[in-house]
């Protein structure tokens, strides 16, 4: 027997044993699938033009030109771009919850396919030099068992054919989550949470920074910070989903 049909093989008889279920309704999954089924993917929300053109959240209405955000123009950014693939709503957000808080790594697939897809329609693939996570606080990612961002960053990495620096970006300050914070208490809590352990791994490198979901974008942007003042020369963000 060939490779390919000994993996096809495994494959159905691992899916006879444990089915596959999808991660956003629980049905079964067909066979050649992930874990995020046909219907579900119907109901994938995908971040579409017009866009701020720094943080790529959607605008409604016509617009002809490029367009900044309110947000952007009065918050400093010091990312030079940021995207995502879809929003967190619906199937995506189930995918990254189970991801990110049940030990659901089976899933990364699926959203690295949805990290690859927005970095080749957004980002000049050619032009990044480092794929760097947003890192975790110690005590947070002992207590989960893995930084999903950085499982996110190192696969991405690999499918783009690129490096992936994982001791470069360390956080220092264990900070609140962010979930139920508004923006201004979000930029206050991550303020100085962020250190570049090697700048000269970055320096004057271009980055891609990831992350699960980008929501104000101030963890992101204090990264970005961090990262341009120890000499990077560019730093463009990609998240799964959009808060």
């Amino acid at each position: 027997m060939i490779p390919g049909l000994l993996h096809d093989a495994g494959v159905t008889a691992a899916d006879l044993l444990y089915p596959r279920t999808c991660c956003g309704c629980g049905n079964p999954v067909r066979a050649g699938m992930r874990y995020i089924c046909w219907e579900c993917r119907t109901l994938i929300q995908f971040m579409q033009s017009p866009m701020c053109g720094c943080c790529g959240e959607t605008v409604s209405g016509r617009v002809d030109h490029a367009f900044i955000c309110r947000h952007c123009e009065e918050v400093p950014r010091f990312y030079d771009r940021a995207r995502s693939a879809v929003r967190h709503e619906g199937p995506p957000r189930e995918a990254i919850h189970t991801f990110k808080y049940s030990g659901g790594t089976w899933i990364a697939g699926d959203l690295v396919t949805l990290l690859a897809g927005c970095v080749d329609t957004h980002y000049d693939v050619d032009a990044i030099e480092r794929v760097i996570p947003v890192p975790l606080h110690p005590s947070r990612r002992r207590k989960r068992g893995y930084n999903q961002a950085a499982f996110l960053a190192s696969k991405l990495a690999g499918q783009l054919g690129k490096s992936c620096k994982m001791a470069v970006l360390l956080r220092i300050k264990n900070t609140d989550t962010q979930t139920r914070l508004t923006a201004e208490r979000r930029l206050n809590n991550v303020r100085g949470a962020f250190v570049v352990l090697r700048p000269k791994a970055i320096q004057a490198k271009h980055i891609l920074l990831v992350d699960d979901v980008m929501t104000s974008g101030a963890t992101t942007n204090e990264c970005a910070r961090v990262l341009k003042k120890a000499g990077a020369s560019t730093v463009e963000v990609v998240t799964v989903a959009r808060g």
